[in-house]
C-alpha cells in the first residue's frame, strides 16, 4: 500500500504542476494580449475607418498571437513564476520567504486549493 500511496502523491504533484505551467503560460498571454492592445491604439490611423468587425478580428488576432509568444517564449514571465509557485506544490511547504523585510509562508496547500 506504500508504493501505492507515493505514486498517487506524484501523479497529484505533476497534475498540479501541468495546470500550474497551463496558469502561468495564461498569465503570459494575458500579459502579451495587453501590450499588444495598448499599441493598437497607439498606432491608430484616421486614414481608414474602422468597423465593429475589424476591432473584433484583431482583437481575436491578438489572442493568437499572445498564445504563441507565451508558448515560445523561454526565461519569461511564465519561467520565472512557474519556478516560484512550483516550490510551493511539491517542494517546500511552509517555508519562509522574505517579502519587503517581512517573512511570508507559502503553503503548499493553500498553492493546491487554488490548482484545484
Amino acid at each position: 500500500m506504500m508504493k501505492v500511496d507515493g505514486v498517487n502523491y506524484n501523479v497529484n504533484n505533476n497534475l498540479k504542476l501541468e495546470k500550474l505551467k497551463k496558469a502561468c503560460a495564461d498569465f503570459e498571454s494575458l500579459f502579451y494580449y495587453e501590450i499588444l492592445k495598448t499599441s493598437k491604439d497607439i498606432f491608430k490611423s484616421n486614414l481608414l475607418p474602422q468597423s465593429v468587425a475589424d476591432d473584433i478580428y484583431n482583437d481575436m488576432f491578438y489572442v493568437e498571437v499572445s498564445k504563441v509568444a507565451a508558448e515560445k517564449s523561454e526565461g519569461g514571465v511564465k519561467d520565472i513564476l512557474f519556478e516560484f509557485l512550483s516550490k510551493g506544490v511539491v517542494h517546500d511547504r511552509g517555508k519562509n520567504y522574505l517579502n519587503n523585510g517581512k517573512n511570508v509562508s507559502v503553503s503548499g496547500q493553500f498553492i493546491s486549493d487554488l490548482l484545484a
